[in-house]
């Protein structure tokens, strides 16, 4: 058996990691004491803020939250780009609002569709990538689409989850307008 060290280097490594390791001067404790004063204060803003945006949920009716991997502060920021949905006459108004619908080249009499447009809300487009990540583990068919779109089809990762993303947002629609609460049994 072949060793990298041999037992004086191992003995002269550790007396040497002795001299090095866990050196303190107390400029680098008030440092951290300091660091934690600061993390601890952001934390119980952060949970103060969540603390009202759940609050504020409670009284606004939504069914997004109903939807297996959405949090209701995901729900809340989704709510909050969009407002009220009977602004939109169609899912595709939804799409096309949240930039999420794929451009289209024309040459000619060629039609084809291209990339995401992207205009809209990057804010948004960011929180609908995040919750379809979580979709995808809570719910069956939303893996088996995605899977669908990023295994079988080959499409990329991100392009699977825009995929995932639409479908979604098609589903928060029919959702917030028909007033309903999310049954996965109805999905296809």
């Amino acid at each position: 058996m072949h060793r990298k060290f041999s037992v004086s280097k191992f003995v002269k490594l550790r007396d040497l990691a002795k001299n090095t390791v866990g050196h303190t001067d107390e400029y680098l404790l008030i440092q951290l004491k300091s660091i934690l004063v600061i993390y601890e204060t952001i934390d119980k803003e952060i949970s103060n803020i969540e603390f009202q945006i759940k609050s504020i949920m409670k009284e606004y009716h939504t069914n997004i939250p109903s939807i297996p991997g959405i949090s209701i502060i995901s729900a809340a920021q989704i709510v909050g780009e969009f407002g009220d949905f009977n602004k939109f006459s169609s899912a595709s108004k939804l799409l096309a609002f949240a930039g999420l619908e794929p451009s289209t080249i024309q040459s000619g009499s060629m039609i084809q569709n291209g990339k995401m447009v992207k205009h809209g809300s990057p804010h948004l487009r960011y929180v609908l990538m995040n919750v379809a990540k979580t979709i995808i583990i809570h719910n069956p068919t939303f893996y088996e689409y995605y899977s669908k779109k990023h295994h079988k089809e080959g499409k990329k990762d991100r392009v699977a989850l825009s995929h995932v993303v639409r479908k979604l947002l098609r589903i928060i629609y029919h959702l917030e307008i028909m007033d309903k609460k999310f049954d996965s049994k109805l999905l296809k």
